[in-house]
């Protein structure tokens, strides 16, 4: 059996996780993600480690043995060997249960920014919140509009450095372009 993350590594991963949840700075995909890595960290056996990792995915065992040390870095390599092995018997099974329209690059989802009521400011979904508190900028004041359509990437992060697609399509039609060029499997 391999020891589990520390009751502090967990605690402040789902504090965070809740954190960022409560102050609209992750998705509900993003949030999950998170959840697995959780679990991830939890995993007593690699048959827990495997199943832990739900719609987290991996292109080597490289990648599955250094995503499960940084969830719980008491791993040893021996254990973080047997649950490469477990992976490699698997991920055919494992990529097929999460296939649905995302790569192995990302998925689309909306894009979405802080606007003030009455300015019309807007301000990035991930940073701090714009509110000061004062009058006439509290949360109250700010609304959360969907402007669009980004990419989130697989390692979790979301945007392109750019404006976000119009159009769910046109983002669709973009991770695609972008999944042939890398040679990655849609």
């Amino acid at each position: 059996m391999f020891k589990a993350a520390s009751k502090d590594r967990i605690s402040a991963a789902l504090h965070r996780i809740a954190d960022d949840i409560g102050a609209a700075r992750i998705s509900p995909k993003e949030a999950t993600l998170r959840l697995h890595r959780v679990k991830m960290a939890l995993s007593q056996t690699a048959e827990q480690a495997l199943e832990a990792m739900g719609p987290i995915q991996a292109d080597s065992r490289e990648e599955v043995m250094k995503g499960f040390k940084s969830a719980n870095p008491d791993l040893t390599d021996k254990q973080l060997e047997e649950i490469a092995d477990q992976w490699e018997k698997n991920k055919d099974v494992v990529k097929d249960k999460t296939a649905g329209f995302s790569t192995s690059l990302g998925e689309v989802i909306e894009s979405k920014r802080w606007t003030h009521k009455e300015t019309g400011a807007t301000a990035s979904l991930y940073g701090a919140v714009p509110w000061s508190g004062a009058k006439g900028d509290t949360k109250a004041d700010w609304k959360l509009d969907v402007v669009g359509y980004t990419i989130q990437w697989a390692d979790g992060k979301i945007g392109m450095g750019r404006q976000p697609f119009k159009t769910e399509k046109e983002a669709e039609d973009f991770l695609k372009k972008e999944t042939e060029r890398r040679g990655k499997k849609a």
